[in-house]
């Protein structure tokens, strides 16, 4: 809503901003509104006082502010109700003193700023408070009229009503901006209102720049509408009184946000106020003017004329330019050409032309030429037109300045009339014209867009460009045919045409022109305004599908620069109907993009095509086929967003994109700035592309020609060549290419093409080949002196916002900078390796940035902060160098001037005021001042030091920041101290021998002389370098050796003469076939002083021994020894000792491993004390075996941790596996510390077998943790049996047996059920038992512990036999919670005789019953009934006998509570009954029936006891009978009845009351196989129902007997049977029902192909607890899997049902046991397992859940074997409960030479790890034992390399949690070169490290040279080095040298022998703790005399001398000199 109510007002704007004509006059109000808040009467005028104050500061630096005042009468007088005239007079422009406000002065240009404002009066429309719109005079000024602005803007209220706060959009001089009213205060004459606006979002504030930046406004409800720089507010508070605008005050701040600090920084204030003061009636005299329509919205500033500036002022400053820059450029440059630059600005053309013509200086004429191109008025323009025309500048400079033109934001007609002249060459004109001017007349329109078209300057130079095209863009050549693409792009910039619409028609149109042409005319209609012709057929040539696809494209962008409805729908609809995919793909894509885009400036299209649903049917690949891609994003928020859009085009002619754009967008603030965009079209490249990768080309490649075979896929148009062959032969690829490459650039900024580039062959797209850099050297070198000068504008940017006084707001940034460079000299050279040069070279420049925040009053005055940035520099360089190849560098530079200005850099601060700038200075603040140099030794060194200097303010906590903190100063300068002319450096080169540098200041006052010198003298094995300085002298002296035998090195090094320090080392080798000895040895020595001595050996024989021995002195009080050996015995045995000796640790480890294809064994001792303690111990062993023996294979494993410090953490580890074909087994044992952990697992899997048992126990802790499933599955049994156990006493297990077994003569089947828990134990037996052919035994038992608590027996009989029919039940049901109860039945049917019988007792309570049938005679029936409670109490007892032979006779006996008999017999004429219904009691209760009976009927009589006789009457009409009885007169009995063979119904009526009627129905039928007899008898209140069935087939016998009546006891008796024996299904059920309560028992028993399925057996009872008791059975098995599922169901309502499920499939087993009871211990039970079982591979998955709780354990080993290798990976855990969880993996691989084993177990206490892992090769040896117990870790590696080659890396590695052991590390490298051999062993501790180091150079056992070197970080022994040297050939000698902490022992001797029979030898003893001793040795032998002598001298002391002489033969001489002898 917002958006729209901003756009109607602009619309209203735009339209009503034209002249009108008299009729206006009378009428500015469009419209006029009835008032209701303000009453103006017509004819009076009403005064205010008005004033305006700005005032700007740099708050938190300084409260001084600049000031500007503005005051005047306003004047409303009201000429209608709707129109008012402002008048302003007495107006005063005025600034005030910066510390005081009050005291103020009239500005020098305050009288012409009265006159402007009071000239003209403003009509304006008033419609009840708010401002319509004004009616101003068209010769107005525009900051006049702007100043106006804002005096309404005070006056204006756009309240709906004054009465309620309210919000409302209102337009005023500051914008359209959503102001919120607040009533404040109402009274009885008036009110006071308060509004406020939200500056930042507000529209209609941001067109008001000079940035050269072109954008398109956009409308978007963002609360950002304009650039973020300034903090704004804007408030005003209006009182109204008596229906009239009493007072206004309205008050905005702004402050620039960067470097500000909430309040701090540069800001700027303005105040308004418009107060009421007196009011009368009108006599003014309306003067007629031209009006115009205009709202009230800010105008931006017009261009300042140019009104003529001194010429003598300018020379000036010219002249002052000239004077500062003779020498270099001074910091004041760049202010005074910023200040040219300004003043050239009001210089008009004249003035321009002659102050270019007068100026003769060539410095001065310089600096105009820098100058004119950055003026950039139309008075400039002109000039610089005549300088181009004269041909003054390069085409470079040209260029530059012609592509500014296109940046200029807002071009005047002058500007455009300057620049035509240069569009009016004939013969050739710059295509940098045609594109900027054509720009600069775009922009020109954009802002003028009614006045443009009209314009003859304007017209004119379209024209010119029109003139370009020709006819039809026809053209004769390549460079006509590029002047007229130019001309169509200039057009395309310009947006205009005049004359050229049907041209450019003709253009696209005309065949015969070039693509790139065709494609230009259209373009050039790209910017026409939509309702101007010219586009009008271009939507038919797009729709012309026999056009190329290229131009199609082209059109159809181009008609969617104006979208429409009916445009759109039209494109829909041929879109639909598109043939050419090409086209398809493009307009798809490009419709879909814009429905989806997010561009603020395409929503208007975008809103159109929102409910278009665009089918696509075209092929979209982007490889292939035209596309627009556009990726688009908008932050509304921020109203901040970015587009980027390409186009690919492809032609029916090229597998290769023809053509391809790239548009970048920005949306910012309400302005869509079109960035850049870059387009190219290209042609010919195919050929390029096949002469690389065709078949035929340089690089032929597969994958490549895929790929084009890809592109050349069909597209919508045919393609001539579809293969790389077919290409191949169009063009010669490998020779000239038939077709060059060609195409099109071209680079568009802000939417103007401003650079466009054609090319025909890849020269001219490359250009020129760059030249060579040596030649440019060269060249450059013989130009003359260099004195270049540059004077350049880097940026002038200006910004300007509104505010409410009318007066804009501007921030400008400018930039100038100058820069200079001069360079003089000789050059010669020949090449670069000789060449002298002698010269000078100094750059110089500055820059100067000013920043201004000012408030313009037009030209008469201003207030505002500037702050002024200036950086410059200026240096020199001067002095020559000469090269001479590779002999000779000399350089020599002189030294610099007394001081050298490296860089500065200053920053004020400045109030603007009207006799100039006033410098700020920050109050209350000292500035600081710092100034400092280089150290002194710089200066001493170098003869010059480096100085900075740094002035400034410090910042405040409340203060702003950056430039704004107050002025600064910087300062880096070079200044001279001595008083040398240069530096000179040079090197020398003589020979190959020596090599000299020198560096030297000449006639300086300090000598800084410095040599160096290198000489080498190989023939003496000797290299001296010596270096000198003023101070110091230092001299390095070294000789060498390097032989086979030794290599060493002697080296001295002396510091003025003296020595400072020797190194003495030397490796002896000794290399004899395979084996071979190193003897290192290491003297390093200071002042003579011995501090490390280092010797040892390493030797080896063959690949099987090794060992060494080094040995490091002087470190420790006790030398340090590393010893060890390396012993392999036939590749099975491998031995490795190692020992370490020294002050702080002593250690051995011993290691012994043995190797065969089964048995692998490693066991290692570690000894070690520390500090000459007890020796402690740490041994690891492990071993592995495995055997094989058939298919079962059996692994072990068992490794042994002791430790004599720590037992608490000994522990050893075995773990058996045995494993064959599906069977599994694993055995740990881990005792760790005082746990002791077994974990045992088991999986055995036979086709009719299987076991899975899983068990952790650790009686320590408390575990012991079990599952496990077992089952069994034979031909006559099924076992199967779980449990699950996670600690002691909580266990839970189950077991299910079913057994069947045959034997003669019978067969038995049982299954047995049991679940246990750790608080009861239940079982549920159950057996049937066939003993006979027909007999069945029946039992079921229910335990709870081991007691029987229920239990049920039966006995079934078939006794059957021929046609008898027998059988018979026995049921006793025992239960603890009810009585006993016992059910027998019996049933015997033959064709004479049927009885069946049942008898009951529960408790002590006995029922009988019995129904008997007998066949007395062939016509005599009887039937007996019976039923006895306990022994003898009948309560029914009956008797029926029916006679149907000659004499019929029925006789009934019943017994109930009464005894009742009928006796009736029948002859064939003579019937009698008679009847006692209470015999046993009363005799009289009788009656007699007598009577005759004929073939139809009889009569008789009937006495019932004293009663008068009664009379019968019977009546047989076939079956029916019917017998009446009559007594008395008006009683009668009357029985109906009928007749049938095998049934017997009658009606009886009586007159007695309970007797009246009775009803009894008899049924009776029996054949071989069934029986069914039922007798009914109804009478009034008593019925009862007696009913006898039964069958029998070959496998089925069953019958039911049932009782019913009304007698109490009785009104429900009943019992039923069956017997079902049929295969595969067996079933039994057995049911009694008395007085509705009923008990069933049923046995089901399955079986299917001698395989048992399923049984079941279900008992249910009335009795409380025991409703219903079930056990069912159900086993299926199929091929390789079976289920077994048992339910049960005990007394009180106890339920359990047990599934187990078993499959095995080749090598997968699986199982599954649940169990679910209404138990509270066990509810639910689950447990699975699955077995993936292969040779190689096994995985066991045991998942259990116990009453929600889950237990999981998943165990996985891979095994594989080869004949060298077995690898085994077994990993398992077992979880419970939330936290519970133990994990045990293993891992291991074994082979010959390797063993790795990883176990891991982790319970939810604690977690152990372990893992050996040993690797030995002929070259690598790799050991490592890991532990881990509960997060304490215990490593130890031993890695070797090289072991078999002359190259040893052995590394051991022990780390533990134990104090002080937390990492132990031993390192052994050992490598041989020749006879060298280097050993170094690293011992390191936690942080602390000992190192051994031993080189040694072995010739012979006799010739050698050894050290040893060992560092410790013990303070009794921080170093040791042990030197020895041997040499022997005639002469032995030997040198060692034991160097520890400094202290050092030398020793050294010497021994010949070479004369026959003497012997000398001498040798010395030096030593830090004692004096020195030196011997003499010398013997003599000549076979007759042996006389050794020995000279021993201590110090300085006497010598010792021994002599001896002993002479052969029978007298010895000794002689002896003890006077010589010291104590």
């Amino acid at each position: 809503m917002r958006s729209a109510i901003f756009l109607v007002t602009a619309l209203v704007a735009a339209s009503t901003a034209t002249p009108w004509g008299s009729r206006a006059n009378q009428q500015c109000a469009s419209y006029c509104k009835e008032t209701s808040k303000f009453k103006y009467n017509v004819g009076t005028i009403y005064s205010y006082d008005y004033t305006g104050e700005t005032a700007s500061k740099i708050g938190g630096t300084s409260e001084q502010e600049s000031r500007l005042h503005i005051s005047a009468q306003a004047e409303f007088e009201v000429v209608s109700q709707c129109e008012l005239i402002l008048r302003l007079k007495r107006v005063n422009l005025e600034q005030s003193d910066p510390q005081d406000g009050s005291s103020r002065t009239i500005t020098d240009g305050s009288a012409n700023f009265a006159a402007g404002l009071e000239h003209q009066p403003l009509l304006f429309s008033f419609q009840d408070g708010q401002i319509e719109h004004m009616c101003p005079s068209v010769d107005e000024p525009i900051w006049s009229l702007n100043i106006k602005r804002g005096v309404l803007s005070a006056m204006q209220n756009s309240m709906l009503d004054l009465t309620k706060s309210q919000l409302v959009f209102e337009t005023d001089v500051v914008g359209h901006c959503e102001t919120n009213y607040t009533v404040d205060n109402v009274g009885r004459n008036g009110m006071t209102v308060s509004r406020s606006k939200d500056l930042l979002a507000c529209t209609g504030r941001n067109g008001h720049h000079n940035a050269p930046i072109l954008s398109t406004p956009y409308s978007s409800a963002s609360s950002i509408q304009s650039l973020p720089l300034l903090k704004s507010e804007n408030e005003c508070q209006q009182t109204i009184r008596n229906d009239l605008l009493e007072k206004s005050v309205c008050t905005e701040t702004h402050l620039f946000r960067p470097f500000s600090n909430g309040q701090s920084g540069a800001s700027t204030r303005i105040t308004q106020t418009l107060t009421y003061s007196s009011e009368r009636r009108s006599d003014q005299i309306s003067t007629d003017y031209k009006k115009k329509k205009a709202s009230l919205l800010f105008d931006g500033p017009d261009a300042q004329k140019t009104s003529g500036a001194s010429l003598s002022l300018i020379g000036e400053t010219l002249n002052v330019l000239v004077q500062e820059t003779r020498t270099g450029i001074s910091p004041q440059t760049s202010t005074l050409f910023s200040r040219l630059v300004t003043s050239l600005r009001h210089l008009s053309y004249a003035q321009l032309s002659e102050l270019f013509g007068k100026t003769h200086e060539a410095k001065a004429k310089k600096y105009l030429m820098d100058a004119a191109p950055l003026v950039g008025t139309a008075a400039s323009y002109a000039l610089m037109r005549d300088i181009i025309q004269e041909g003054l500048l390069t085409d470079l400079e040209v260029d530059t300045w012609l592509a500014s033109l296109a940046f200029q934001p807002k071009p005047t007609l002058e500007m455009i009339t300057a620049v035509s002249p240069l569009l009016a060459d004939k013969d050739a004109v710059r295509p940098k014209a045609l594109l900027s001017i054509s720009a600069l007349i775009h922009a020109y329109c954009r802002n003028h867009p009614t006045e443009c078209q009209a314009e003859e300057s304007v017209k004119q130079a379209i024209v010119h460009i029109e003139n370009r095209i020709g006819i039809a863009c026809r053209s004769r050549d390549a460079q006509e045919q590029n002047t007229i693409l130019l001309a169509l792009k200039a057009l395309g910039n310009a947006g205009l045409i005049v004359s050229s619409a049907e041209t450019l028609k003709k253009c696209y149109q005309e065949e015969t022109n070039s693509m790139v042409i065709r494609l230009a005319a259209i373009d050039a209609l790209r910017r026409v305004p939509c309702h101007l012709d010219g586009r009008s057929s271009l939507l038919s040539f797009y729709l012309d599908t026999k056009q190329d696809s290229e131009l199609r494209i082209g059109a159809y962008l181009a008609v969617m620069q104006c979208p429409s409805p009916q445009l759109l729908e039209e494109i829909k609809q041929a879109l639909m109907n598109e043939p050419v995919n090409q086209i398809g793909s493009f307009v798809w894509t490009h419709l879909t993009n814009l429905q989806e885009t997010s561009s603020p400036s395409k929503q208007v299209v975008r809103q159109l095509l929102a409910t278009e649903f665009l089918r696509n049917k075209f092929n979209t690949d982007a490889r292939k086929f035209s596309r627009n891609l556009e990726a688009s994003s908008y932050w509304h928020d921020l109203n901040v967003g970015g587009t980027v859009e390409s186009n690919v085009i492809f032609s029916s002619q090229s597998y290769l994109p023809r053509s391809a754009t790239l548009n970048l967008t920005l949306d910012l603030f309400g302005q869509s700035v079109n960035l850049i965009e870059l387009g190219a079209r290209l042609e010919g490249f195919e050929s390029l592309v096949e002469s690389f990768f065709g078949p035929g080309g340089y690089f032929p490649d597969d994958t490549i020609q895929t790929v084009l075979k890809s592109l050349r896929g069909k597209r919508a148009a045919p393609v001539d060549q579809q293969s790389l062959n077919q290409l191949s032969t169009v063009f010669d690829v490998k020779g000239q290419m038939a077709d060059q490459p060609q195409g099109d650039l071209y680079l568009r900024i802000f939417g103007n093409e401003l650079h466009t580039h054609r090319f025909k062959g890849l020269d001219q797209l490359t250009g020129k080949p760059l030249q060579n850099p040596i030649s440019m050297l060269l060249q450059a070198a013989g130009q003359k002196d260099v004195d270049f000068s540059k004077s350049v504008s880097i940026m002038d940017v200006s910004y300007v916002l509104p505010t409410i006084v009318g007066l804009p707001l501007s921030l400008k940034v400018n930039a100038t900078a100058t820069v200079a460079f001069k360079m003089g000299g000789t050059f010669q050279t020949s090449s670069l390796s000789e060449m002298k040069v002698i010269g000078h070279v100094k750059p110089s420049g500055t820059v100067e940035v000013n920043g201004l925040m000012a408030v313009d009053a037009s030209i008469f005055g201003r207030s505002g902060v500037h702050v002024q940035n200036v950086m410059h520099t200026s240096t020199g360089l001067s002095g020559k160098m000469i090269i001479q190849g590779s002999r000779l560098v000399s350089v020599q530079l002189d030294a610099p001037q007394e001081a050298t200005n490296t860089f500065s850099f200053d920053s004020r601060l400045f109030l603007l005021q009207q006799n100039g700038p006033k410098s700020i200075q920050p109050e209350q603040r000292t500035q600081v001042n710092m100034k400092s140099c280089s150290p002194a030794w710089v200066g001493k060194t170098f003869g010059a030091e480096l100085c900075a200097e740094l002035d400034f303010y410090p910042r405040t906590e409340e203060g702003p920041r950056g430039l704004f903190t107050g002025p600064a100063h910087a300062a880096l300068f070079l200044r001279k101290t001595d008083k040398h002319s240069s530096y000179r450096f040079e090197y020398k080169r003589e020979g190959s021998r020596a090599v000299s540098f020198i560096m030297d200041t000449p006639d300086s006052a300090i000598n800084r002389r410095l040599s160096a010198q290198l000489t080498l003298d190989q023939l003496a094995n000797s290299l001296r370098a010596s270096f000198i300085c003023p101070t110091k002298s230092m001299e390095v002296i070294g000789k060498y050796e390097y032989n086979q035998l030794v290599k060493g090195i002697d080296t001295t090094v002396s510091l003025d003469g003296a020595e400072l320090v020797s190194l003495r080392t030397a490796l002896r080798t000794d290399l004899k076939g395979a084996s071979g000895r190193y003897e290192p040895n290491l003297i390093i020595s200071r002042r003579g002083k011995e501090l490390i001595n280092f010797q040892g050996y390493f030797s080896y024989v063959g690949q099987s021994k090794f060992g060494f021995d080094f040995q490091l002195k002087h470190l420790t009080v006790r030398p340090i020894r590393l010893s060890g050996d390396f012993n392999k015995d036939n590749e099975n045995k491998h031995e490795f000792n190692m020992g370490l000796k020294s002050y702080w640790l002593d250690t051995t480890l011993a290691t012994t491993m043995r190797l065969s294809d089964k048995l692998t064994t490693c066991k290692t001792r570690i000894g070690y004390s520390f500090v000459e303690g007890t020796t402690q111990s740490l041994e690891l062993s492990g071993k592995f075996n495995r055997a094989v023996k058939g298919s079962l294979k059996k692994t072990t494993l068992a490794g042994i941790v002791q430790s004599s410090q720590f037992p608490q953490y000994n522990g050893d580890l075995s773990w058996d596996l045995q494993q064959s074909e599906n069977y599994l087994e694993n055995n740990i044992r881990l005792n760790a510390g005082t746990n002791q952990w077994e974990v045992q697992q088991l999986y055995s899997g036979q086709p009719r077998d299987l076991n899975v048992r899983l068990a952790v126990a650790c009686k320590q802790q408390k575990i012991d943790f079990l599952v496990y499933t077992v089952f069994q599955n034979t031909d006559t049994t099924v076992s199967s049996q779980s449990g699950l156990r996670l600690s002691p006493g909580r266990q839970w297990s189950g077991k299910l047996d079913l057994v069947r077994q045959d034997f003669q003569p019978g067969r038995r089947y049982g299954g047995r059920i049991e679940l246990s828990s750790p608080t009861i134990s239940r079982q549920l037996r159950a057996d049937v038992v066939q003993e006979m052919a027909k007999r069945w035994d029946l039992t079921v038992e229910y335990s709870v512990n081991q007691k029987i608590e229920a239990s049920i027996n039966a006995i079934y009989d078939n006794l059957s036999a021929g046609i008898k029919c027998e059988h018979s039940v026995e049921v006793k049901l025992r239960s603890w919670a009810a009585d006993e109860l016992d059910i027998n039945g019996l049933f015997v049917a033959s064709p004479t005789n049927s009885v069946f019988k049942l008898n009951g007792r529960y408790g002590d309570d006995k029922l009988s019953s019995s129904i008997e049938y007998e066949l007395v005679d062939t016509l005599e029936h009887a039937v007996s009934v019976g039923i006895i409670r306990g022994e003898d109490v009948p309560i029914l007892q009956a008797r029926l006998n029916v006679n149907t032979g000659t004499q019929k006779a029925l006789t009934v006996d019943i017994q109930v509570y009464r005894h009742i008999t009928i006796d009736a017999k029948m002859t064939s004429n003579l019937v009698s009954l008679q009847v006692f219904w209470n015999k046993d009691v009363d005799v009289s209760q009788s009656f007699e029936f007598t009577g005759k009976l004929g073939a139809t009927g009889g009569d008789a009589q009937l006495k019932y006891g004293e009663w008068p006789p009664i009379y019968i009457n019977v009546d047989k009409i076939d079956k029916d009978l019917k017998i009446q009885l009559n007594w008395n007169e008006n009683q009668s009995i009357v029985l109906r009845m009928e007749l049938v063979p095998t049934r017997t119904a009658g009606l009886l009526t009586t007159p007695f009351d309970g007797f009246r009627k009775i009803t009894f129905d008899g049924l009776h039928q029996i054949s071989s196989s069934t029986i069914n007899t039922r007798l009914a008898v109804d009478w009034q209140t008593n019925q009862f129902t007696l009913s006898l069935t039964g069958s029998k087939t070959s496998d089925n016998v069953q019958g039911a007997i049932r009782f019913t009546s009304t007698f109490t006891q009785l009104e429900d008796v009943g019992a039923e049977f069956q017997a079902l024996t049929s295969q595969p299904l067996h079933r039994y059920n057995f049911a009694v029902q008395h007085e509705g309560r009923r008990a069933d028992i049923s046995a089901d028993y399955h079986r299917k192909e001698f395989a048992f399925k399923s049984a079941s057996i279900s008992l249910a009872t009335p009795i409380s607890g025991y409703e219903s008791l079930k056990a069912g059975v159900i086993h299926t098995t199929v091929v390789g899997s079976f289920q077994t599922d048992l339910k049960l169901e005990g007394p009180f309502s106890s339920r359990a049902v047990v599934t187990v499920t078993g499959k095995n499939v080749k090598s997968e087993s699986s199982g599954n046991l649940a169990i679910a009871t209404n138990f509270s211990v066990l509810e639910t039970f689950n447990t699975s397992f699955q077995l993936f079982n292969k040779q190689t591979e096994k995985k066991l998955a045991v998942i259990g859940d116990l009453n929600g709780q889950q237990m999981t354990a998943r165990a996985a080993t891979n095994a594989s074997d080869g004949k060298f290798r077995q690898i085994l990976q077994s990993q398992g855990h077992v979880s419970w409960a939330n936290d519970k969880k133990v994990r045990l993996n293993l891992d291991g691989q074994f082979a010959p030479g390797k063993a790795i084993l990883d176990a891991t177990l982790a319970t939810p206490k604690w977690t152990a790890n372990g893992r050996l892992d040993h690797s030995k090769t002929d070259e690598t040896l790799d050991s490592s034992i890991k532990a881990d117990f509960n997060g304490k870790q215990i490593t130890l590696t031993a890695n070797g390399k090289h072991l078999q080659m002359k190259n040893i890396h052995l590394q051991t590695k022990l780390t533990s949690p134990f104090r002080g052991f937390e990492e132990l590390r031993v390192t052994l490298q050992h490598r041989q070169e020749g006879r060298k051999t280097t050993t170094v062993i690293t011992t390191a501790r936690m942080d602390k490290e000992i190192i051994v180091e031993h080189d040694i150079e072995y010739t012979d056992f006799f010739n050698w040279a050894n050290r040893l070197a060992i560092k410790t970080p013990f303070e009794g022994l921080s170093s040791l080095t042990v030197d020895s040297k041997q040499l022997w050939t005639n002469v032995l000698e030997h040198d060692g040298q034991l160097q520890v902490n400094g202290k050092k022992i030398t020793v050294s001797m010497k021994a010949d022998n070479s004369q026959k029979g003497k012997l000398t030898a001498s040798g010395s003893l030096a030593s830090s703790w004692s004096e020195d001793v030196v011997f003499e040795l010398t013997h003599s032998d000549d076979g007759l005399k042996f006389h050794p002598t020995l000279i021993i001298r201590t110090g300085k002391g006497q010598p010792i001398r021994l002599e001896t002489a002993y002479k052969r033969g029978p007298l010895l001489t000794l002689t002896a000199h003890p006077s010589e002898w010291r104590n």
